[in-house]
């Protein structure tokens, strides 16, 4: 299956560095998704109800660190990628559409976090929910990631960077539902901890605090300061 766009990470062609194999049925069980010949089965008519979870499964199998994260994902002018964690509501969609033309948007709601060879990389994924779909802001992009932010909303000052977050508070963060888990697969869930443990332990995740008058440039510079 070849997505509308080339998402390479669904591509079963020998170009992607990662493919996910998927077959297309008539029919098909998205509480039980089944993998048959190495090729995870789902429905024709439906099939962006299964891909996230695809994904998902995909990376928890892998050897090296592979989550799905509800985010939004931005890549700067050197080619480097800013992922931002948020819960709905925080501002995801509204920083993208303001960094328009001075940083590339990969998606502003669902993205991949992901290692290899030690480095790691973000990619976004073409995945949206309805309401936001005719206003999305979305390149097929992969980056390598320059910082981690939670982003929250700022009123009462200019936006700013704050203090790393705790390995603790980032775990509770993450597991109350802003990275994808194995829903009912029993088998995934200690790949999912190690994951999660892992970004968690060894990448800072700072607070990003996005005040909604700022200009883009600002918000450009402040990205970029802690790189020249």
């Amino acid at each position: 299956m070849v997505l509308p766009a080339p998402f390479r990470l669904f591509e079963t062609t020998t170009t992607g560095d990662m493919p996910v194999r998927i077959e297309a049925q008539e029919r098909a069980d998205l509480n039980n998704l089944q993998r048959v010949d190495g090729a995870w089965q789902i429905s024709r008519h439906r099939p962006y109800l299964y891909l996230p979870k695809v994904l998902a499964y995909e990376g928890f199998e892998r050897e090296e660190l592979f989550l799905l994260l509800h985010s939004c994902f931005l890549v700067d002018r050197d080619g480097g990628g800013h992922l931002f964690l948020a819960t709905s509501g925080t501002g995801k969609s509204t920083l993208a559409r303001k960094m328009r033309g001075l940083m590339t948007g990969g998606n502003d709601e669902t993205n991949i976090l992901y290692r290899r060879n030690g480095v790691l990389f973000v990619a976004s994924t073409p995945f949206y929910t309805i309401p936001k779909l005719k206003q999305a802001v979305i390149s097929n992009i992969t980056a390598p990631l320059k910082r981690i932010c939670l982003l929250q909303k700022e009123s009462a000052a200019h936006s700013h960077i704050g203090a790393v977050i705790t390995e603790d508070a980032l775990w509770r963060y993450l597991v109350e539902g802003q990275v994808s888990t194995p829903y009912t697969r029993r088998e995934y869930f200690g790949a999912y901890h190690r994951m999660v443990n892992d970004l968690c332990d060894n990448y800072p995740v700072r607070p990003f605090f996005h005040n909604l008058t700022d200009p883009p440039e600002r918000i450009t510079t402040l990205l970029e300061s802690e790189y020249r």
